[in-house]
């Protein structure tokens, strides 16, 4: 079996109040790394933090052309908002069923926004993307550092 290598790269974004934050990963290796503070003037023309999306990805892909990522890479994007409490019941998610293995559980960090090949998927855990824009990507297993 051939060794897969860690060429995958993930990069992570972190919108804060003030500021995005941004990382780019090789495995647990950060490659790179920067903070965008935003003026209270920029983000006072919004009436919320929604509406600054387009602000802000546009932050995100001047860092991304600055490292010589393109778009259209083989890169998708989740903003993660690591303090929102989401329930877990069947009526809370996206399901196509009416119970929840996870009833009553709160979890603690949720997605904000998902990318699949720059188009949006998902905003505040809901699916918007369109049926059938996925692509399966064959990759060889990984092997642990050990074998």
């Amino acid at each position: 079996m051939k060794k897969a290598t860690r060429r995958d790269l993930t990069i992570v974004v972190n919108p804060g109040s003030t500021s995005t934050k941004l990382a780019v990963y090789r495995g647990e290796e950060c490659l790179a790394a920067e903070t965008i503070d935003h003026k209270k003037e920029e983000l006072a023309q919004f009436a919320c933090v929604a509406d600054q999306f387009e602000f802000r990805r546009d932050a995100v892909m001047r860092f991304l052309a600055f490292l010589a990522l393109a778009v259209g890479a083989d890169a998708d994007v989740v903003v993660w908002d690591p303090q929102r409490r989401q329930p877990l019941g069947a009526a809370d998610l996206d399901m196509a069923v009416d119970q929840s293995p996870y009833e009553g559980t709160v979890a603690i960090g949720w997605p904000e926004l998902v990318l699949s090949r720059g188009r949006q998927v998902a905003v505040d855990g809901r699916f918007t993307g369109e049926l059938g824009w996925g692509r399966y990507i064959a990759r060889a297993p990984l092997q642990s550092e050990g074998e």
